[in-house]
């Protein structure tokens, strides 16, 4: 445990666009060599970058998201926990029926944010060469010389995709709150 919190503490100290070009350049170094190993003659241009994206945001994230569930859960009382064992729950059931459904009305709100951090923060995966939204408004852009449009356009994509998930995040924080209320 104590090496995950420490690994968590560092990674959330790096910012997303090194770790986007730190994994890339390992990935691009060793690619070739493991492919080899395996017998393959693929070369790097063979190589899938989508990988490397989805990696690098999944690791940035889920230390992200971690640190919201950790708040979450140390604002629950130990008394909860005691409460589930005397009515003969046991751990897992304690959690489950008594814990969860008072964490998740605290994380929500910080779970939409992250998302909508996630979605925005896909336009680092560009520096690799990967398409994301911002590449694809921008294309037709380079033969048209009027960015501004497509800055417009990248603009309104985000935005449409961010109300999105706010609204199904209200969503959910609505239908969990009645919970909360109940056990007030």
């Amino acid at each position: 445990m104590q090496f995950f919190s420490g690994f968590i503490t560092v990674y959330l100290g790096i910012p997303i666009i090194l770790a986007v070009n730190v994994y890339y350049l390992l990935f691009t170094t060793y690619y070739t060599d493991v492919v080899s190993f395996f017998g393959s003659t693929k070369t790097i241009r063979d190589a899938n970058f989508n990988s490397v994206a989805y990696f690098t945001l999944i690791l940035s994230y889920s230390c992200m998201i971690s640190e919201t569930f950790r708040g979450a859960y140390r604002t629950i009382d130990k008394t909860q926990f005691e409460a589930g064992y005397a009515i003969g729950l046991t751990k897992f059931g304690t959690l489950r029926r008594i814990i969860l459904p008072q964490i998740v009305p605290v994380v929500l709100p910080g779970m939409t944010n992250w998302l909508v951090g996630a979605i925005k923060g896909t336009s680092f995966v560009s520096i690799i060469g990967l398409y994301e939204v911002m590449n694809g408004a921008l294309i037709p852009c380079v033969q048209t010389y009027s960015y501004v449009e497509g800055y417009i356009a990248a603009a309104a994509i985000y935005w449409g995709l961010v109300v999105i998930v706010e609204q199904i995040g209200k969503i959910i924080e609505k239908r969990s709150a009645r919970y909360r209320r109940l056990a007030i």
